[in-house]
């Protein structure tokens, strides 16, 4: 079944509430599971509250894929999430361990449209899950409709994608292991690796990066299922009825009044 994305077409107008008391707390609790005590990347007694956040959080578009938990009354839950960092005066967090990162970059990459993808995590108890994506459109014989695909990691794609668009970035960047771009790889983005050498920044990373261009033109080669999700005005649904959500800090509420108006 297909489900709309659930943007509210009129957000409530109201006055900047802590992070706290949005759903952005929940997006950094699970941070601080993954990357705090599952992964142990950061030491999880700095972070006392159990929120794992940084100072690129306040600038970030923040993107999260939910589900409704039927052992906690339905409530819904944060399942997975990620964020897309601009490029503004502060920088970007790959700067802090890559200090030739510019020079790494094609020529005609402009700093004021380029962007960082980071954080991507998803929820222990649902990495392994998968769901095919048929679609009727296919021609015969195409494998690539008979494959499978996280369910939450397409959400977190199709997220980036709306984000990236409504920021007018046209160039992204990610520092990730080995394991995380296979995982992307099999499920249709290919960034390629801007360095030959593995570099040691809470754990043994690369940096990658590709246009937006370029990835849209490799989902729809290798991987059209995905590609179709991503680009369409709705979002594939099943039984554990994920959600997409895009939210943002008040200081981009313009930016988040129109996400949501979109559909």
């Amino acid at each position: 079944m297909e489900t709309v994305l659930k943007f509210n077409p009129n957000p409530p107008r109201v006055a900047y509430r802590p992070w706290r008391e949005t759903p952005l707390a929940e997006s950094y609790r699970l941070r601080y599971r993954v990357f705090c005590q599952e992964k142990g990347f950061f030491d999880h007694q700095a972070y006392q509250d159990e929120y794992e956040i940084d100072s690129y959080d306040r600038h970030a578009i923040h993107i999260m894929v939910t589900r409704r938990n039927a052992k906690k009354n339905g409530l819904e839950e944060v399942i997975g999430t990620t964020r897309v960092i601009p490029h503004t005066k502060c920088g970007l967090p790959t700067e802090k361990f890559c200090d030739n990162l510019y020079s790494l970059l094609p020529e005609c990459v402009q700093s004021e449209k380029m962007g960082e993808i980071s954080r991507l995590c998803i929820a222990r108890e649902h990495r392994l899950r998968s769901i095919s994506l048929e679609r009727t459109s296919f021609t015969p014989g195409n494998n690539q409709a008979h494959q499978r695909y996280s369910p939450v990691l397409v959400f977190l794609l199709k997220g980036i994608h709306i984000a990236t668009r409504e920021l007018g970035i046209q160039y992204v960047i990610a520092a990730m292991e080995g394991g995380l771009a296979r995982i992307l790889f099999k499920n249709g983005i290919a960034l390629a690796p801007l360095m030959d050498d593995w570099i040691d920044y809470y754990g043994n990373v690369k940096v990658y990066g590709s246009s937006i261009k370029e990835i849209m033109n490799g989902l729809k080669k290798n991987a059209p299922a995905v590609s179709e999700i991503i680009l369409s005005s709705t979002a594939f649904g099943d039984e554990d009825h994920h959600r997409l959500h895009i939210f943002c800090d008040d200081s981009q509420k313009k930016f988040s009044e129109c996400i949501a108006r979109r559909k």
